[in-house]
């Protein structure tokens, strides 16, 4: 007998349900910024789980099994022994006398083995229904457009209210930093949209008018691992095109002159001492010695050394779940502001040396999608990669995977890689997840 199915029963498209679900998530987790890091990471969680609330009300739960037996015994056991490192981590680290450790921690563990879970029900529904759309990721510059305007108003004509030189907070940002991150991902989805544009003068227009505002406020807010970042996926972009031989010098010459004129409104528009293009050039005049630098980093060489003291106390299982936050040396901050380091630090050389190894592999994958000229995902696949590519740079410098909003993207960018896959392997076809 046929079971219920509350997507029949309502006479509704899946494709439908999930996609709309998908592109009002993306939208809310980019504009929900605003709270205390917990607050949004807890928020963030509570629309991933609502996604797969509804996968599984409407699927069920046999594809998790289906899944499973199409690992290899090669994925199975990399997977087995990672799992296996990061909790004996966790447990050999795990105080209970210390309560506040023992909380924060376990919302720690809870957030990533829901953010995984969610992984896994993004992928298999991207492969099994129409979400492998460059409008997902197209409604994250839409949003930025949103937060750009509102900024404007507010920090050059005070209205509804004006912005403060001294506090880092602003509208949909704990911290100015943390729209660095949102804009990242935004200009790496503009760049590849732009350069295969049609000659559509409307969508062209558009496309441009994004470009200017998430590049304007990327460089007004001032962030120095969001410029490197944008600058390195920018090159990657321009190179992967001169090898594919679609590189066309007036689509370059349009995107670059996009991109000052941003630099330009950037500076026009600047009115705090924290923020602006000039920022960068300003700051570099005080270099001296090592205490100089240490603070032109936001004390990152500091916290580095720190850290790899810690590391090298503790190298093979490393201090656990927020090992950085809770060691006894520690400097300021969450977290080290360099995703290796953050994972050597909390769970030692072993799982680090697995999770690279994943990585890589990972990468490859990525590498095989947009080489593949016959791929009809390749715009995507390319988006995908940029995205994943802009917030690993962005990581080496900051925090960028410790906080909610840019793992959702790169959930959300690594989903879309792996669907592409699966629909286009006949072993992994979709009539089989």
């Amino acid at each position: 007998m046929k079971g219920f199915s509350m997507a029949e029963f309502l006479r509704v498209d899946k494709n439908a349900i999930f996609f709309t679900m998908l592109i009002w998530i993306t939208v809310a987790v980019t504009l929900i910024g605003g709270s205390i890091p917990l607050v949004t990471a807890i928020t963030v969680t509570k629309f991933e789980l609502l996604f797969v609330a509804a996968y599984f009300f409407v699927n069920g739960f046999n594809f998790l099994i289906k899944i499973g037996k199409n690992f290899s015994a090669k994925v199975a056991l990399y997977l087995l022994a990672l799992a296996t490192l990061l909790v004996t981590s966790t447990v050999v680290n795990y105080n209970a006398d210390n309560e506040l450790q023992a909380l924060i921690v376990g919302f720690s563990v809870i957030f990533k083995v829901f953010h995984l879970l969610f992984f896994i029900v993004l992928a298999h529904a991207m492969a099994s229904y129409k979400l492998i759309v460059k409008d997902t990721f197209l409604v994250i510059s839409a949003a930025v457009l949103l937060i750009a305007v509102t900024l404007l108003f507010m920090g050059t004509l005070s209205f509804p209210s004006g912005l403060y030189d001294s506090s880092p907070l602003l509208p949909f940002a704990y911290n100015i930093r943390y729209l660095g991150y949102i804009c990242t991902v935004g200009l790496s989805i503009l760049f590849v949209l732009f350069v295969n544009k049609s000659n559509d003068s409307l969508k062209s227009f558009v496309l441009a008018g994004l470009i200017i505002s998430n590049c304007t406020l990327l460089i007004w807010l001032g962030g120095r691992g969001s410029l490197v970042s944008i600058i390195a996926v920018l090159s990657i972009y321009f190179i992967y095109l001169y090898q594919t031989a679609e590189l066309r010098f007036k689509s370059a010459a349009q995107l670059l002159a996009l991109l000052c004129l941003s630099v330009f409104c950037a500076h026009v528009l600047t009115v705090y001492s924290w923020n602006g293009p000039a920022r960068f050039f300003t700051q570099g005049e005080v270099l001296q010695n090592i205490g100089d630098v240490n603070k032109l980093s936001s004390n990152r060489i500091a916290i580095w050394k720190q850290t790899i003291a810690a590391i090298i106390e503790k190298p093979w299982l490393g201090y656990g779940p927020e090992g950085y936050r809770f060691h006894p040396d520690h400097i300021l901050g969450l977290q080290p502001h360099n995703s290796i380091l953050q994972v050597l630090v909390s769970y030692g050389i072993f799982a680090s040396l697995i999770m690279l190894y994943i990585f890589a592999s990972f990468l490859n994958i990525c590498k095989g999608q947009v080489y593949n000229l016959d791929n009809k995902y390749r715009q995507e696949s390319v988006i995908a990669t940029l995205v994943i590519l802009g917030l690993a740079i962005h990581s080496l410098v900051d925090g960028t995977f410790y906080h909610s909003q840019p793992v959702f993207y790169a959930i959300l960018a690594a989903a879309t890689i792996v669907a592409i896959e699966i629909r286009s392997s006949v072993k992994f076809g979709v009539d089989k997840i």
